[in-house]
């Protein structure tokens, strides 16, 4: 909370410290300058102070919290009451954010800022009616593994507290429409003209280029633009607010002559259409920059992009501090500032050249030179705007682009087209459907251009480039080589011979390695909170790979997407040596069976999709319909099949694994039969068990009879009080167990029955529902446990 605290008053500083410079005058008096250094100062001592109260008051938990803490639960059916301040069709119905709600329970009322509400699509409301409902409330899921997607700090960064499942509710009280009421009722009206005028595929898209509603986007297409690095164009953005402001502004000053009333009329419209569209942070900052730079041509004033930036950062976080950490709004913020710098850049070379041609005679330039400077030229905008935004998309998204320069150089040219070519279907909708659909045949050629490019470019080497999440130190020190090298090539524009001034651009590539994410030294081993159902990564020392034992939930729909699979991007692994599932039951195998989903036919190397080499099952369990269904997809997909038996060993580096269960002919049930593996590092000693229980755990212990025990065991079958007997712990002597299981689960893992046991046993013990994942490093032949969440055991 302090380290957030600390960010979102450094943001606020240099905000107001780039508006205390903004809309300066050609000549200036002398005193002048020195006179807005000093409001400069004060200015950033005074957005300290604001800085701090706004954070604080954000990150303060509100009695709702507390409540809810002493509970110890993190959902309740409650009644409340608010007004209506947005509406959303969603494919699943409709949703809506109900604002100063006051939620009442047994214990009291309690208020919040916003509610998010789920209701039927059938349901007729209007913004600004006033409703008192019932419904369950529940929080918001927090991120409980590292690289997991955090539901809780998404939602808190646009000022909405909780989530309910509304049951029932009337109307209180029907206020006004108002704008808003009036703006969705045209969004709705515009979404369902395109629909009508376009497929369903084109008109999700469309939707959410032009409307801000992205509730029928194809999901394939999100995430085709989003690893080509084109995901922007999804997002209503500058160049959608600045193409209708500008165009606004020039017809009202031919009809007028007027700059004050087309400015104005401008700024109106751009300020409506981003109401329009949601008021997403990325329309905010435009509508303000577009704003800044009316105002600026109105009083007859230079604008500058930078402190336009600012001076829209500034409004956005004073109105929700917290959504300084939302990617959105730190892509959109840091293109616009990578692409300020870049014309800051071209504008001072531009300075030096001129002087060069007042003072000396023009230099004749060979080919060559030329083609040097106009490469520079055509690229240096382009690699600015990645460069600004490489550390927000490796911490987000931990991959990047290698080619997105290049396909932006292609998309970006016909934007402009597109979002006039949607315009005008819509309008042609309204008048005559078939002039609609006509229309929009141009939009929908553009999109199939953008696809084939998105695919072309994937299938190049290298397409993607995985990074990993990187430290906090690492995103600090490339910004601050970022700027060292801005102010070196503002010092030096012009004065250096063009193919230096275009190799330097190219040499921002350089700093991609220091955001890469790095392994720490030793073993590692990761049980994921993936709710009720277990997953494993074991990370091996000194490039040997990585292994992974089970993977799936009964509880987490989609848990390979959700938990797995952007916990091993996070981490930088692209690939998984050895994938183990210990038998056929759903809660260990769904997600392994996303990961052979996502994979492409023949994969080699990572292309965007984490890819599995060799996929090894428990031989007792090889008639089993689910293990068939998981071989069968493998064996499309080019991934090799292996069984495993009592007394199969791998090894990889200085990590040996070795089966010590199911032997050859082992008969029993499938928890009894699930595969049983005994890993050793650098003489430390880990056991991982499946769901072993009854004949199983008698066979484990007979084959562990005066054995040396282990340092940690994986409590089998989530800490069911069928496994974990007296005589296995007995004969595995663990220090510590680590248990996978849900959180309020409707089996009631753990049992009382077998923590009992553990304790008994001197054994420490540790669950993945309530400590998240848990992490149990080896290093130097010394073992410890972090975990992902704070822990009382």
């Amino acid at each position: 909370m302090k380290q957030q605290s600390c960010l979102i008053i450094a943001a606020a500083a240099a905000g107001l410290w780039l508006l205390s410079a903004a809309w300066r005058t050609k000549k200036r008096p002398p005193p002048v300058p020195a006179l807005l250094d000093r409001v400069g100062l004060r200015l950033c001592a005074a957005a300290l102070l604001a800085g701090f109260m706004l954070a604080e008051a954000a990150l303060r938990p509100t009695p709702l919290d507390s409540y809810l803490d002493r509970l110890q639960t993190d959902s309740l059916n409650v009644s409340f009451c608010g007004q209506i301040d947005e509406l959303t069709t969603t494919q699943y119905g409709m949703s809506a954010v109900l604002k100063d709600a006051a939620v009442k329970d047994g214990s009291g009322t309690y208020s919040t800022h916003q509610l998010l509400l789920y209701l039927e699509e059938s349901q007729d409301l209007k913004i600004g009616y006033e409703i008192e409902a019932e419904g369950k409330l529940k929080a918001f899921e927090s991120a409980a593994n590292f690289g997991q997607f955090d539901f809780a700090a998404y939602y808190r960064c646009r000022g909405i507290d909780y989530q309910v499942q509304v049951k029932r509710w009337k109307v209180i009280g029907q206020g006004g429409n108002g704008i808003k009421g009036m703006l969705f009722s045209l969004r709705e009206r515009a979404a369902g003209l395109l629909d009508q005028a376009a497929d369903g595929d084109d008109a999700g898209v469309l939707k959410a280029m032009l409307l801000g509603d992205k509730s029928a986007l194809p999901p394939e297409v999100r995430e085709l633009f989003q690893i080509s690095g084109i995901a922007h164009v999804l997002a209503v953005s500058g160049l959608h607010v600045s193409l209708l402001g500008m165009a606004v502004y020039r017809l009202l000053r031919k009809c007028t002559g007027s700059f004050p009333v087309s400015g104005f009329f401008g700024f109106t419209v751009t300020a409506l259409y981003g109401m329009l569209t949601g008021s997403s942070g990325s329309a905010v900052r435009a509508v303000v920059m577009f704003g800044a730079g009316m105002l600026a041509n109105v009083l007859g004033r230079t604008y500058d992009m930078l402190s336009a930036t600012g001076l829209a950062a500034i409004l956005l976080l004073a109105a929700h501090p917290m959504l300084m950490f939302d990617a959105g709004f730190q892509l959109s913020f840091t293109a616009v500032a990578g692409i300020g710098c870049a014309q800051l850049v071209q504008t001072e070379t531009a300075k030096t050249k001129k002087e060069e041609r007042e003072g000396v005679k023009k230099e004749v330039k060979s080919a060559a030179k030329r083609g040097a400077a106009a490469a520079a030229k055509l690229f240096q905008i382009p690699l600015a705007l990645q460069a600004a935004m490489l550390p927000v998309l490796a911490w987000h998204y931990f991959q990047f682009p290698l080619y997105g320069i290049l396909l932006n150089l292609l998309i970006l040219p016909l934007m402009s087209m597109l979002v006039y070519a949607s315009a005008a279907a819509m309008a042609g909708s309204l008048i005559f459907l078939p002039l609609g659909t006509f229309l929009v045949g141009t939009s929908h050629y553009i999109l199939a251009f953008y696809e084939s490019a998105c695919r072309f470019f994937l299938k190049l080497p290298g397409a993607v480039v995985l990074t990993g999440r990187p430290a906090f130190w690492q995103v600090a020190l490339y910004y601050l080589i970022l700027m060292i090298w801005l102010m070196l090539s503002v010092r030096m524009s012009g004065n250096a011979r063009p193919h230096i001034r275009a190799s330097r651009h190219f040499l921002l590539l350089l700093l991609l390695p220091l955001l890469f994410h790095y392994p720490e030294r030793g073993f590692t081993a990761a049980f994921l909170d993936v709710g009720q159902g277990d997953s494993i990564v074991m990370e091996l020392p000194k490039g040997a790979g990585v292994v992974t034992v089970d993977g799936g939930s009964s509880s987490v729909s989609s848990a390979g997407e959700k938990r797995l699979i952007p916990y091993l991007l996070a981490r930088r692994c692209g690939e998984i040596n050895y994938a183990l599932v210990t038998h056929g039951d759903a809660d260990h195998y769904s997600a392994v069976m996303e990961l052979l989903d996502q994979m492409a036919p023949g994969q080699r190397g990572f292309n965007g999709s984490v890819r599995i080499r060799c996929l090894l099952l428990a031989g007792a369990s090889s008639g089993e319909e689910a293990i068939q269904k998981m071989v069968s997809m493998a064996e499309e997909k080019g991934v090799e099949v292996g069984w495993l038996t009592a007394g199969d060993r791998i090894t990889a580096g200085d990590t040996v694994l070795t089966c010590l269960h199911p032997g050859d002919g082992f008969e029993g049930e499938t928890n009894e039969a699930s595969v049983t593996l005994s890993v050793e590092y650098d003489g430390c000693r880990m056991l991982l068990t499946g769901d072993l229980e009854g004949r199983g755990e008698e066979a484990v212990c007979r084959a562990l009879k005066g054995g040396t025990g282990y340092d940690v065991l994986k409590a089998a079958h989530h800490g069911s009080k069928g496994s974990t007997s007296e005589e296995f712990l007995a004969a595995v002597r663990p220090a510590l167990a680590v248990i996978s299981c849900g959180r309020n689960n409707a089996y009631g893992h753990p049992h009382r029955e077998t923590l009992d046991r553990l304790e008994a046993a001197g054994c420490c013990w540790l669950s993945t529902a309530e400590s998240g994942a848990v992490y149990v490093r080896i290093r130097n032949g010394k073992i410890w446990a972090e975990c992902e969440l704070p822990s009382d055991h």
